[in-house]
C-alpha cells in the first residue's frame, strides 16, 4: 500500500506538469428592462454552485448593461441579478459542457411595481433541494430554525431518524460522518450528539445530506455524509454578527450567546468565532423489564430515572488565510470545544416476581462531573489555476483530554421500607487520543473530462484508562480489582484514490476508486500489570463508485449509481471496560468488533426541479448492533456485536413547490422495507427480521409582508426497527414567526419547538429470553427567542480552507 502511494503521488506531480491546459468557461450576457428594453446599468451578478447554492464569482453590468463571468468550471449553476428598482432575478444555467468556450445568457429584469409572476416561482431557492446524491436543506431564513441545535435540525431533515443513544441514522441505515464546511467533526457517540445538540442554527447556510459520496471522500460512512456549511460572505472589509437566544422549557435558564468576526484586506483574510452555551436540562427514562433469575422464575424491573444535567460549553475558531497569488492560498486554523457537565441522577426500581407484590426495591443515584479539552489545528494549502487545475494539501492534528468522575450509591430496601444491603460505587475516567493526518488532493481536465486524485495517511492512539473503588460499609474506598483497567489502541491508515468525472452530450459519467490499509493494536492492561492483547490485525480494502447521469430532455433527468461503503468501530466501542450505570445493569466495549461494510445501488429520476424520486438497495455486511443481553442476579449489560446482513430497500419521492407568491412548500415521503439476519445471545440465539416503515417531512414557509415571514414544519415516523427492538412512531410539530428590524441588519424570532410535547423515544423488545419497555424523554418542547444583529460589509467572503485532513478519524473520539 506504501508502495501506491508513493506511485500516485509521482503520478499527480507528473499530471500537474505535464497536462495540456484546457480552455475556460464564461457566462456572458445584456440585462435589459422588461418594459422598455432598454439596457439596465449596474446590476450585480453572482453565479452559484447548483448543488448546494454556494457562491462562486461575482460581477458587476457596465454602464451598457453587459456582463461577463470567466474562469468557469463545466457544470450547472444559479444566476441571481439584483439590481435597486427591479425585482430580483433567478436563472438556470443547465449544462456548460467541458466543450463550451462561452455561452450568452441576456437577462430582462421586472420593475418592482411589476413583478412577473413566473420570476417569484423561479426565483426562489426551496427550503429542501433534492439531487440524485444529497439532499440540501436551507436553513438560512428558517423561522424555525430560531435558536435550534443543529441535532435538532438534522432530525427534521428528510430520511433523518432519532436511534439507540440519540445516535443518527439516514434512511433506516446507521454509521454516519459528519462535517462542518468540509472538516469532519472531531467526536463521534454521545460526546457528538452533544456538541451537535450544543451547536446552534444562527450561523449555518446550509446542511447536506450526502447519500452518494465519490471516492474523493473518506470511505467510512454507510448511511452517508452529513456536511453542515457555515453562512460565508463575498467581498472585502470587515463584517461581524452576534446572535443572543434564550430558551425557556421545564428547566432553565438555557442561554446561548455567540460572536462571528471576519477582516479581508488585500492578501489576508482574518476570521474568528466564538461561542458560549449553558443551560438546565431534564431527562427522564422509564424502563421496564422481565428477566429470569437463577431459579429460571421471570423478576419483573421497573425502572424510573431521572436526570438534571447542566451544560457548559465553549467553542471558539481563529485563522487566516494568505492570498500568495491569485490561483494559491495558505491558510491555518485553530480550534477548540472545551464543554463541562454536571448531572444529578436518581432512580427508583421495584423489583417483584408477582405483580402488586413488590420483594424488593433498589434506589440508585449517579453524581457524575466531566470535562474535556479538544483542540485542532490545521494547515491547508491550496493551487487553483484558471485551466481547471487544483492541489490542495492538508495536516492537521488534534489533542483530546477528558477527565470524569462518579459517584454511584446503589441502596436495596425490603418491602416493609428498610435497608438490607448496599453497594457503592466511584470511579475515574481518563482518555488521551492524539490525531494526526496529511493528506494531497489533486484535479485536473483530462480528455474532455476531470481527473481527481490523492493520497492519504493518518494515525490514532488512544489511552483510556479507568479506576473503579468500591466502597465498604465503614466508607473507605476499595480498588475494584476486576474493573480497573486501562485500554491502549493504535491505528493507522493508508489511503489512495482515482475519481473520473467526463460530461458527453446529454451523458454524464462518473467512476472512482479508493483503497485503504488500515493496521489495528489495541492492548489491555489489568491492574495486575500483566497485559492482554485485545487486538492486532491488517487489512486493505477497496471502495468503487460509479455514477451515470441522462438528461432525458429539459424535464426528465435520471441517474444510476453504485458505492461501497466502510463503518470502523468508534473507539470506545473496542474498549473492554465495564462501565456501571447502576448496580443492575452496564456497558462494556468489545475488543474483537468487526466493521461493517455496505454496498448501495440507487436509481433516481428529477422531474423539472420539482418532483424527485429515488429507489435504492443497501446490503451491509458484519452489521453493527447495540445489544443487550442478560447475567445472573438479574442484571444486563449492553455492548456492540456483529450481525451477518442488514437489507435495506428505500422509495422516495420530494415534492417542492411555490402555488402562491406567498407561500412555499415540500414534503418527502419515505418507504422502507429492511430485512436482518445473524445470531445473536453471544452466537446462541438465530435471528431473522422483515419489516416495513415509512417516514415523512414537510415544511411550509409564508411572506405575510413588511418584513414579517411564518413558517409551519413537521415530521412523522412510523414504527421503526433498531433490531431486536422496534421504536414506536414518533412525530413533532414546530411553528415560528419573524420580523426584520432595524433596516433590515437585525431580525428578532420567536419559535415554539415540538408544540404538542409529542416527540420521544419509546421501544419494546422481546427476544432471547428478554422483555423490556422503555421510554426515553428529553425536553424537546420549547419557546425560543432569538435575536440577531449584522454590522459590517455584510459581503466578507469567509475563510474557504477545509482543513479537512482529519475527516474520518475525528469522528470516531468518544
Amino acid at each position: 500500500m506504501r508502495k501506491l502511494l508513493v506511485y500516485i503521488s509521482v503520478l499527480l506531480f507528473f499530471c500537474y506538469h505535464e497536462t495540456v491546459a484546457q480552455t475556460a468557461k464564461t457566462i456572458a450576457g445584456v440585462i435589459t428592462d422588461a418594459s422598455s428594453r432598454k439596457p439596465v446599468s449596474y446590476a450585480s451578478i453572482t453565479l452559484l454552485a447548483f448543488s448546494d447554492s454556494s457562491n462562486v464569482k461575482m460581477a458587476v453590468a457596465d454602464s451598457t448593461g453587459r456582463y461577463e463571468l470567466k474562469d468557469l468550471k463545466a457544470g450547472r449553476y444559479y444566476l441571481y441579478t439584483k439590481c435597486m428598482g427591479y425585482k430580483d432575478r433567478w436563472d438556470t444555467i443547465n449544462a456548460l459542457q467541458e466543450s463550451d468556450r462561452a455561452i450568452i445568457r441576456d437577462i430582462v429584469l421586472a420593475s418592482s411595481e411589476n413583478q412577473v409572476k413566473e420570476v417569484v416561482v423561479a426565483g426562489k431557492i426551496p427550503p429542501v433541494q433534492v439531487k440524485a446524491d444529497r439532499v440540501i436543506v436551507n436553513v438560512a431564513g428558517s423561522v424555525n430554525a430560531t435558536g435550534s441545535s443543529v441535532y435538532e435540525l438534522l432530525l427534521k431533515s428528510p430520511g433523518v431518524r432519532q436511534g439507540n443513544d440519540d445516535a443518527i441514522t439516514i434512511n433506516g441505515r446507521t454509521g454516519l460522518q459528519v462535517y462542518q464546511d468540509g472538516r469532519q467533526l472531531t467526536l463521534s457517540g454521545k460526546e457528538l450528539t452533544d456538541l451537535l445538540k450544543s451547536m446552534q442554527s444562527a450561523d449555518i447556510g446550509t446542511i447536506e445530506i450526502i447519500t452518494n459520496p465519490s471516492a474523493r471522500y473518506e470511505a467510512a460512512g454507510n448511511a452517508g455524509i452529513i456536511n453542515i456549511k457555515t453562512r460565508k460572505g463575498q467581498a472585502l472589509g470587515f463584517n461581524s454578527n452576534v446572535t443572543l437566544t434564550a430558551g425557556f422549557g421545564s428547566y432553565n435558564p438555557k442561554y446561548d450567546a455567540g460572536i462571528n468576526l471576519n477582516y479581508r484586506i488585500k492578501k489576508f483574510n482574518f476570521f474568528g468565532n466564538y461561542n458560549y452555551f449553558t443551560g438546565n436540562s431534564l431527562w427522564t427514562i422509564d424502563f421496564f423489564r422481565i428477566q429470569n433469575n437463577s431459579k429460571n422464575e421471570p423478576v419483573h424491573f421497573d425502572q424510573r430515572y431521572r436526570n438534571v444535567i447542566h451544560s457548559s460549553i465553549h467553542t471558539f475558531k481563529a485563522g487566516a488565510d494568505y492570498f500568495i497569488s491569485p490561483r494559491s492560498r495558505l491558510s491555518v486554523i485553530v480550534d477548540a470545544n472545551i464543554p463541562a457537565t454536571k448531572s444529578s441522577a436518581n432512580s427508583i426500581t421495584p423489583i417483584y416476581k408477582i405483580p402488586g407484590k413488590i420483594d424488593s426495591t433498589l434506589l440508585a443515584g449517579n453524581e457524575e462531573r466531566k470535562s474535556s479539552h479538544l483542540y485542532n489545528y490545521s494547515v491547508n494549502y491550496r493551487y487553483a489555476d484558471k485551466d481547471g487545475r487544483e492541489l490542495v494539501a492538508d495536516g492537521s492534528y488534534i489533542r483530546y483530554n477528558m477527565d470524569a468522575n462518579s459517584f454511584q450509591p446503589n441502596y436495596y430496601m425490603n418491602n416493609g421500607g428498610n435497608g438490607t444491603s448496599a453497594v457503592l460505587f466511584h470511579n475515574f475516567n481518563a482518555a488521551k487520543i492524539d490525531i494526526y493526518a496529511g493528506k494531497l488532493d489533486y484535479q485536473q481536465p483530462l480528455f474532455g473530462g476531470t481527473l481527481n486524485a490523492g493520497v492519504k495517511v493518518s494515525g490514532t492512539r488512544t489511552d483510556n484508562s479507568v479506576h473503579y473503588f468500591k466502597v465498604d460499609k465503614n466508607n473507605l474506598p476499595e480498588t475494584d480489582t476486576a474493573r480497573t483497567n486501562q485500554f491502549v489502541y493504535d491505528e493507522k491508515i493508508y489511503a489512495a484514490y482515482v475519481n473520473y468525472n467526463l460530461a458527453v452530450g446529454k451523458w454524464t459519467f462518473v467512476a472512482g476508486l479508493r483503497g485503504e490499509q488500515t493496521n489495528v493494536d489495541g492492548r489491555l492492561r489489568t491492574l495486575s500489570g500483566k497485559g492482554e492483547q485485545a487486538l492486532d490485525s491488517q487489512y486493505i480494502n477497496l471502495f468503487p463508485n460509479v455514477a451515470v447521469t441522462y438528461d432525458i430532455n429539459e424535464d426528465h433527468t435520471l441517474e444510476l449509481s453504485y458505492n461501497k461503503r466502510i463503518d470502523r468501530p468508534v473507539y470506545q466501542d473496542l474498549n473492554p471496560f465495564e462501565f456501571v450505570l447502576d448496580e443492575l445493569s452496564y456497558m462494556k466495549g468489545n475488543p474483537f468488533l468487526k466493521p461493517q461494510f455496505s454496498s448501495t445501488v440507487k436509481l433516481s429520476h428529477a422531474f423539472r426541479k420539482f418532483l424527485t424520486t429515488s429507489v435504492s438497495y443497501t446490503d451491509v455486511r458484519d452489521f453493527m448492533v447495540r445489544y443487550r443481553d442478560t447475567i445472573s442476579a438479574g442484571r444486563t449489560f449492553q455492548t456492540n456485536i456483529n450481525v451477518a446482513h442488514q437489507y435495506t430497500y428505500n422509495l422516495s419521492t420530494t415534492v417542492q413547490l411555490a402555488p402562491l407568491k406567498w407561500w412555499n412548500f415540500y414534503y418527502t415521503l419515505g418507504l422502507f422495507h429492511q430485512k436482518v439476519s445473524g445470531v445473536m445471545g453471544g452466537g446462541k440465539v438465530p435471528i431473522s427480521t422483515s419489516d416495513n416503515f415509512w417516514s415523512i417531512t414537510g415544511s411550509n414557509t409564508f411572506s405575510i409582508g413588511k418584513g414579517w415571514s411564518a413558517e409551519l414544519s413537521g415530521f412523522y415516523n412510523s414504527d421503526f426497527p433498531d433490531v431486536p427492538a422496534t421504536i414506536y412512531a414518533q412525530w413533532q410539530l414546530d411553528a415560528g414567526i419573524q420580523k426584520k428590524i432595524l433596516k433590515d441588519a437585525g431580525v428578532l424570532r420567536l419559535s415554539v419547538s415540538d408544540m404538542f410535547n409529542s416527540f420521544d423515544y419509546t421501544l419494546k423488545r422481546d427476544f432471547g429470553g428478554l422483555y423490556y419497555t422503555g421510554r426515553n424523554k428529553r425536553e424537546t418542547q420549547q419557546v425560543k427567542i432569538s435575536f440577531t444583529y449584522r454590522f459590517g460589509n455584510n459581503q466578507v467572503k469567509g475563510s474557504s480552507a477545509e482543513g479537512n485532513g482529519l475527516k474520518d478519524e475525528k469522528n470516531r473520539i468518544k
